[in-house]
């Protein structure tokens, strides 16, 4: 693996993706840890994954559970993350950064 990329898990066509490593405005690597958030049409509900270890953090019976109110933030811990958020039918919908502190400032979230 390149040094400057991660590989994170694509739910949809149970495969590894390619995504790039995030940086800050100062051009240093932010070493915030991927997740993504998708359904899982198996157990009909979704799955909260992180990307470096492959295994599902957290699972959430709809998309609303998992991100209202804190909720997806409380999953991804104190040490922060940044989460890839899918729709219904497996397509990129948004991405989320925790804290919001650490959200790159050239993002345009």
């Amino acid at each position: 693996m390149d040094s400057g990329a991660f590989y994170g898990f694509c739910e949809d066509r149970e495969c590894w993706q390619f995504r790039p490593h995030r940086m800050t405005q100062e051009g240093h690597v932010d070493n915030l840890t991927p997740f993504t958030l998708a359904h899982d049409q198996q157990k009909d509900d979704w799955a909260l994954r992180n990307d470096m270890t492959g295994k599902t953090v957290r699972r959430f019976d709809t998309k609303d559970d998992a991100t209202k109110g804190g909720v997806l933030e409380g999953a991804v811990g104190k040490q922060g993350g940044s989460v890839r958020i899918h729709k219904l039918n497996g397509m990129y919908d948004e991405e989320r950064t925790y804290p919001r502190s650490r959200d790159p400032r050239s993002s345009k979230g």
